[in-house]
């Protein structure tokens, strides 16, 4: 049964210039902490605070096969579920100012205990207060309410290139925090003992997690290194984060210290063609 239409808010459209500006937001959730039903919750949270943030376009391959207004709520979540290719994972496309979303599950066969939720946003459409106060709201709620172990946003424009905090690499794995600042930093319950005390006393109690802005407007690793100045940075220890080139995006090695909590499990033994284990009843 397809999900009623959503009336979206409609937020001022600035140019879009041709320069690269994106913000992206990542939310890593533990599988034995995912509440059953964290599909339904997020795309709940993303219809009640920030409409833009819901699918239109989605699927598990380009071209994208469905859309969200003709196959609604229940669509989407049996297409994530859908392992008959590509295993739990799907993929969405929107027009701005959210223009990507992805959720790529845990892999319990591999050892991966991360599902993981990623969104895309148009950086020059956060000059809206109202949107960029929006999408705050909309990130503590994700983690706080889905139990997200660490999550975080950061502005990537021409000069920058993405360094995720896990990568494909064999074995996938984490590799260690950024070591330049993120304009958002979440760390949940279960991460806060240990690397509260690095994101300062600016940081605020949410739900037992900590949650530290490291600016009011979206600011690049660039930017965001010039206004804490060197006498802060880096943010935390170099042991914490994986070690790079400055014009490589993937790391030379892994962080030296990776928190317990983050750190790959030994694979479970799955029937032959089986991605994850079954649905959570």
């Amino acid at each position: 049964m397809a999900t009623p239409k959503t009336e979206k808010k409609q937020r001022p459209r600035t140019e879009q210039p041709r320069v690269r500006n994106e913000v992206w937001l990542d939310w890593i959730l533990l599988e034995e902490d995912l509440p059953v039903d964290f599909l339904k919750r997020n795309l709940g949270l993303a219809q009640e605070i920030l409409s833009e943030a819901l699918p239109v376009r989605f699927g598990k391959y380009e071209p994208l096969q469905f859309r969200f207004d003709s196959s609604g709520e229940n669509g989407f979540i049996d297409e994530f579920y859908n392992d008959e290719s590509n295993g739990w994972d799907i993929y969405y496309k929107n027009p701005p100012p959210v223009t990507y979303g992805k959720i790529e599950a845990h892999k319990l066969g591999r050892g991966i205990p991360f599902t993981r939720i990623t969104l895309v946003v148009d950086g020059h459409a956060l000059a809206d207060k109202e949107l960029r106060s929006a999408l705050r709201q909309f990130f503590l709620a994700v983690a706080t309410e889905l139990g997200a172990v660490y999550a975080s946003a950061e502005v990537e424009r021409d000069q920058d290139m993405q360094r995720r905090p896990s990568f494909r690499l064999p074995p996938e794995q984490w590799v260690g925090f950024p070591p330049y600042p993120l304009w958002w930093v979440w760390a949940g319950p279960r991460l806060a003992p240990e690397i509260g005390k690095f994101l300062g006393p600016e940081a605020t109690e949410r739900s037992g997690g900590l949650y530290r802005s490291f600016s009011d407007a979206p600011l690049d690793r660039r930017q965001l290194a010039e206004k804490l100045g060197a006498q802060n940075l880096p943010w935390i220890p170099a042991e914490y984060s994986a070690t790079y080139t400055d014009h490589q995006m993937a790391p030379l090695a892994p962080a030296s210290l990776i928190p317990e909590v983050l750190r790959n499990r030994e694979p479970v033994d799955l029937p032959p063609g089986i991605y994850n284990p079954p649905r959570k009843a």
